[in-house]
């Protein structure tokens, strides 16, 4: 009864060192296998399901000169406008609108590739056409889930389309007055061409 006693008035003292443990390690991993933004393009997609380290595969095969990864993660709109921030921004239109009404810094504006249907705000294209919702077409399909709202059909396709934006304060684009390259449009390429 006693090592009982003993256990039970220092378990808080074992629950608080593998907290601080758990914490001290995670920071490790991400420190040795994290690079530096000037080293990495990260591309946020709003999307209910997302093969996150697939997607990541299948962008770094054809990374540009000086990048060393692409990370792709969930988009939490909290992070739009925010400190951390993306390079690329895969969005519903109708996020995509209240975004440049809420935020119209954050998104630069683009040059349309040829044969892509692009997202204009007063005369300005602001994003490319990733997924289609009357086709239920779109790029990476087989790695990301399009959808929100209710859905249309059976298929769970998504009743709006999905445009690709770029951060306006992205280091990896060429028009922004900050940039070091242009990697952000080249993985958005990329990005283009993963049709399945």
């Amino acid at each position: 009864m006693r090592i009982l006693k003993n256990i039970l008035s220092n378990l808080h003292r074992f629950v608080l060192w593998a907290l601080l443990s758990v914490l001290f390690w995670s920071w490790i991993f991400t420190f040795l296998t994290d690079t530096a933004p000037a080293k990495k393009v990260t591309v946020f997609i709003d999307a209910v399901r997302l093969d996150e380290l697939a997607l990541n595969l299948r962008l770094e095969e054809d990374l540009p000169d000086g990048i060393k990864m692409v990370r792709v993660h969930n988009l939490d709109y909290q992070m739009m406008g925010g400190r951390e921030t993306g390079d690329l921004y895969i969005l519903p239109a109708s996020k995509l609108a209240r975004t440049l009404t809420e935020h119209p810094q954050t998104v630069a504006p683009i040059e349309l590739p040829p044969g892509c249907e692009g997202y204009d705000q007063d005369g300005v294209c602001c994003g490319v056409c990733v997924y289609d919702a009357e086709t239920g077409v779109g790029c990476a399909t087989d790695k990301v889930t399009y959808r929100s709202g209710d859905p249309v059909d059976g298929a769970g396709s998504s009743a709006e389309n999905y445009y690709l934006c770029i951060n306006a304060a992205s280091i990896h684009y060429a028009k922004n007055e900050n940039a070091i390259d242009n990697a952000a449009w080249q993985v958005a390429m990329t990005f283009l061409r993963l049709v399945p």
